[in-house]
């Protein structure tokens, strides 16, 4: 998947955002001020920042989630 410079940019700061969601930490409201702030200043539709959370971010959190428990042998 290839994306334009500033398309990038704009999905940089959604996926740094909504990986905030996977922490292995309570969500703040201060936390989801900022996920809600990217969100709304990305300027994409509702079905686009489904898509880039689902088929963007959650594939990579879950890889990373899965070794880490694999290491720390909890899986």
């Amino acid at each position: 998947m290839t994306f334009k410079a500033v398309d990038l940019e704009k999905r940089k700061l959604l996926w740094t955002a909504f990986s905030d969601l996977w922490l292995d930490t309570e969500i703040s409201q201060m936390t989801l001020n900022y996920i809600a702030r990217e969100v709304k200043q990305s300027g994409y539709s509702l079905a686009e920042l489904k898509h880039i959370y689902q088929h963007e971010v959650a594939p990579c959190c879950i890889a990373k989630l899965t070794r880490c428990g694999w290491q720390m042998g909890r899986i």
